[in-house]
């Protein structure tokens, strides 16, 4: 078998083992405290909204790595206000989804987080380390 086949089945192996994992931590009563605001029933993503109702939300995303053109690989050029230029773009274009496969620096977090408090159509990370 080749290495690539080997890791992509080890990768699943992982989520799939994570996701039992969680299963069974929310599933136990003690548990009260624990805020989940998305979760997949079905094959279906859905959102916990502010009254505690579920919705089915459609995944709409753009990739977003951390290189900014000039500047080094991995250098973290990129300021807040550029990150929340491109949120609103993001957002302008219809996506609400963006995936980042590596830790950003803190202004990414920053302007996430401000730009969702500002806006009702908020933007979802998924988040890859």
């Amino acid at each position: 078998m080749q290495k690539k086949h080997v890791l992509i089945i080890g990768g699943l192996l992982t989520a799939v083992g994570l996701m039992s994992l969680a299963n069974e931590y929310v599933g136990k009563e003690n548990n009260t405290d624990l805020n989940i605001p998305a979760r997949i029933v079905d094959n279906v993503f859905e959102i916990q909204k502010a009254d505690d109702t579920w919705t089915e939300i459609p995944i709409k995303g753009v990739n977003m790595g951390i290189a900014k053109p000039g500047h080094f690989p991995g250098e973290s050029a990129i300021t807040k206000e550029e990150y929340l230029r491109w949120f609103k773009l993001i957002a302008e274009m219809n996506a609400n989804t963006i995936r980042v496969y590596t830790l950003h620096p803190p202004a990414f977090y920053e302007a996430l987080a401000e730009y969702n408090k500002k806006h009702t159509d908020k933007l979802y990370v998924f988040h890859g380390v």
